[in-house]
């Protein structure tokens, strides 16, 4: 694994640790990475919704709510992936 832990972190950290849209425009268009991301959400659907509330509860501004659910439709648009489905922000 050490071997490819350069490959890794830039496929797998950078994307979530970079404010850059076509960094994550790749890495969700990935089918591997569609599957085990729909994989992921399926077990930890409860968790997800909890830091979903977390991020976006009272302590934030409408707007930047807003602002986070309007990026994660662009995504989703673009790689043409359902990245968080509607159910996970009730």
């Amino acid at each position: 694994m050490q071997a490819h832990l350069s490959t890794i972190m830039q496929n797998f950290f950078f994307v979530f640790n970079e404010n850059s849209r076509v960094l994550r425009i790749g890495f969700f268009s990935d089918p591997l990475v569609q599957v085990l991301w729909t994989r992921f959400l399926k077990q930890e659907t409860e968790m997800v919704r909890s830091i979903l509330q977390q991020v976006l509860g009272s302590q934030q501004s409408a707007l930047r709510t807003f602002n986070f659910k309007s990026d994660v439709a662009f995504l989703q648009n673009a790689s043409n992936f359902e990245i968080l489905p509607a159910h996970l922000f009730k």
